[in-house]
């Protein structure tokens, strides 16, 4: 049973899996690297990070949430959306809890955290130049990893919703393999 919002099975059925580009922004300074524009979308690439040839290509509001934007991608990978989340500068699982930035649902809950908060941090905010990355640790105890890298900023486009999967490549995983134990 896929709890999966209207917009990702829209863009299942309309998402090029091998011709997909990212948006770009139509300036010269998003070109060279400088995205600072706070309106209009961000375009990411979000790569299982075990496999990055499994990717999704998500476009959202540049003024939404990173807890929309985690949202957005476990949706887009047809996981559920129930469990503890956060985003970190380290790709490495060690180190993801010791190096700044660092956003976390924690923060949102008055549990005790360095990190700051997903609900009240825009994605803007944080992906605010072309390149830059974070990992997404979804599910403290199945440590499921993502890479989001921004890869683009632009211009709404007239009659698209956000956010929105403007392309895909590979299967998604189970999120609850048959070997896992609950």
């Amino acid at each position: 049973m896929s709890r999966s919002p209207a917009w990702v099975a829209r863009a299942r059925n309309t998402a090029s899996t091998s011709t997909s580009r990212p948006s770009t922004c139509a300036s010269l300074e998003c070109k060279l690297g400088d995205c600072s524009v706070t309106t209009g979308i961000r375009t990411l690439r979000v790569a299982l990070h075990q496999k990055r040839t499994v990717y999704r290509i998500i476009e959202i509001e540049s003024a939404s949430s990173l807890h929309d934007l985690a949202e957005a991608i476990m949706a887009s990978f047809d996981f559920d959306f129930e469990h503890p989340f956060g985003f970190y500068s380290s790709d490495k699982p060690d180190k993801m809890r010791q190096q700044q930035p660092m956003y976390e649902l924690f923060a949102d809950t008055g549990q005790k955290t360095d990190a700051k908060s997903v609900q009240n941090t825009k994605v803007a905010d944080v992906f605010a130049k072309a390149g830059h990355a974070m990992t997404l640790l979804y599910d403290y105890d199945a440590k499921w990893l993502f890479h989001v890298e921004m890869t683009g900023a632009g211009a709404k486009a007239a009659g698209k919703r956000y956010p929105r999967m403007a392309g895909s490549k590979g299967d998604a995983p189970d999120q609850y393999p048959d070997d896992f134990d609950i």
